[in-house]
């Protein structure tokens, strides 16, 4: 008998048993129960060990020290609820409009997704969003019906504490990120993948887009914090996260190029088979990884994208500012430049690579900063992959692919405001290029303007430049000791020094 036949047969006849309409009755009373008992143990303290009436939790995050019962509880109950949660979301998305006990999962999800204290396994929190993505509208799941719309709004919106969501989403981003453990970047990204689409889901509601304003407005004002804030550490993993991924995606393609090059020579049929064979493996195992990067890169890219056209201001700081102006440069510069060559494969559909759809998105970004001349600075600013011919052969392809021709033109008004910056720029580098060493910060090679020392390495090196770094290792970049923003030592004296030179170098320029 055919395996696969056997299989399906196994399979369907176990989905069969599993949807029995009882089964989901009881163990809907029995998850639904749980929710209520742990979510009732984590609003205790304790000081409160022996309180017999259970309370509603009307705001989050919960404030008091977590009930140290909880450490008592085995994790596979959690596990067994987002399972169940996942199940039906794949299988019997329906049954969720017939319940009646949705809230009781909601709570439970708030209450524990962002909140290391009484969850402290960070896959097992992670697991609670993509458990929460089944109840999303729009979406089609495997038993090929969507949930309805209204439903989830309704609990988008009226939910007591759905107002937390968007906090305790980007809290488990976060996270996982910090779980000091060797994650595999697949496993971190499929993690992720369930949060950006709730992420897109919220930001059709204005109360949910107003929260997630209000966590970058709480960012920018502490920026200069000693634990950076929630908001300013999700933008630099997102950043971070786009510029792996789209890295990664353009140099999986670029090898393909090239294995198929190599699969097409005329030499391949006198190829032993073994070599023939590690050839087809590489090529095969290469496309998987293309696949993914590019489709989680794109991904990546649309929620940056989605943020960026609503909050600019705190992505225009020092610290952020240029990384992103670099991060759009690289990529649009390989998109449209010369170097665009390298990926020409043949089946793009087959690796998702979809090269008109990243140009159009990080065009897009470019867009959403239009108005800042801080970012106008930086993009020019960037020696390695900004030139003059950048944009324009970026509107070629905008062009070609039919973008709205307001986005072009808008596009091409930048870039001329852009190339004014840049001419600014040419002239500043002539006026400061002798500059001595003891100015130029020893990361960049740019002149300081704010310099600081570092505590333990006795560096000196300009604030923003140690600023961007601490967002990703919180370590002296010199010698990894442990480093915080706030004790590294301003050097008033050499900063003012600075701006003496700089301002009898423009005095004899004059």
């Amino acid at each position: 008998m055919n395996i696969k036949l056997v299989c399906l047969t196994a399979f369907l006849n176990i989905k069969t048993v599993l949807n029995e309409p009882r089964l989901l009755e009881l163990s809907n009373a029995l998850f639904t129960a749980s929710c209520s008992w742990l979510v009732h143990l984590a609003s205790l303290s304790d000081q409160v060990e022996n309180e017999e009436v259970i309370q509603k939790i009307k705001q989050l995050p919960l404030i008091s020290k977590a009930n140290r019962q909880l450490s008592y509880i085995p994790e596979f109950i959690i596990e067994n609820i987002t399972d169940f949660l996942t199940f039906l979301g794949r299988f019997n998305v329906q049954l969720f409009e017939s319940l009646s006990s949705v809230d009781e999962y909601v709570t439970l999800v708030l209450v524990f997704m962002g909140d290391a204290s009484r969850l402290r396994n960070p896959h097992l929190r992670a697991a609670l969003a993509e458990a929460f993505e089944a109840i999303l509208p729009n979406k089609q799941h495997g038993g090929g019906r969507t949930l309805n719309s209204a439903f989830a709004e309704a609990i988008f919106t009226y939910h007591p504490l759905i107002e937390d969501l968007p906090r305790v989403l980007l809290d488990v981003f976060v996270s996982i990120e910090l779980t000091g453990q060797a994650v595999a970047f697949e496993q971190k990204f499929n993690y992720r993948r369930p949060m950006y689409e709730i992420l897109e889901y919220l930001w059709k509601f204005d109360k949910h887009r107003e929260q997630v304003k209000k966590l970058a407005t709480y960012a920018e004002e502490h920026i200069d914090d000693a634990e950076a804030p929630l908001f300013l550490r999700f933008i630099n993993l997102l950043m971070n996260d786009a510029n792996f991924l789209l890295d990664e995606a353009l140099s999986h393609m670029a090898r393909l190029k090239e294995n198929q090059e190599a699969m097409d020579h005329g030499e391949w049929d006198s190829m032993p088979n073994q070599q023939r064979r590690e050839l087809e493996n590489t090529f095969r195992h290469t496309g998987q990884l293309a696949r993914y990067t590019n489709i989680m890169g794109l991904k990546t890219l649309i929620i940056l994208d989605m943020i960026t056209r609503s909050i600019q201001s705190i992505f225009c700081q020092p610290a952020i500012c240029e990384r992103l102006a670099l991060m759009l440069n690289y990529f649009l510069q390989h998109l449209v430049g010369p170097k665009r060559r390298n990926l020409k494969v043949r089946n793009l559909n087959e690796y998702q690579f979809e090269p008109q759809k990243l140009v159009a998105k990080v065009t897009d970004i470019y867009l959403n900063f239009s108005q800042y001349d801080e970012f106008c600075t930086a993009v020019c600013n960037d020696g390695m992959s900004y030139n003059e011919q950048l944009f324009p052969q970026a509107v070629e392809v905008l062009d070609r692919i039919g973008h709205p021709r307001e986005r072009i033109d808008a596009f091409l008004k930048l870039s001329e405001h852009i190339q004014v910056f840049a001419a600014q720029q040419k002239e500043n580098d002539a006026v400061y290029d002798d500059a001595p060493d003891e100015y130029l910060d020893p990361i960049t090679s740019t002149l300081m303007s704010d310099p600081v020392m570092l505590p333990s390495s006795r560096q000196i090196i300009d604030r923003a430049t140690i600023a961007r770094h601490l967002l990703s290792d919180q370590t002296d970049p010199f010698n990894r000791n442990p480093l915080r923003m706030q004790d590294v030592i301003p050097q008033s004296e050499l900063k003012e020094t600075i701006e003496q030179w700089k301002a009898s170098r423009r005095r004899q320029q004059s």
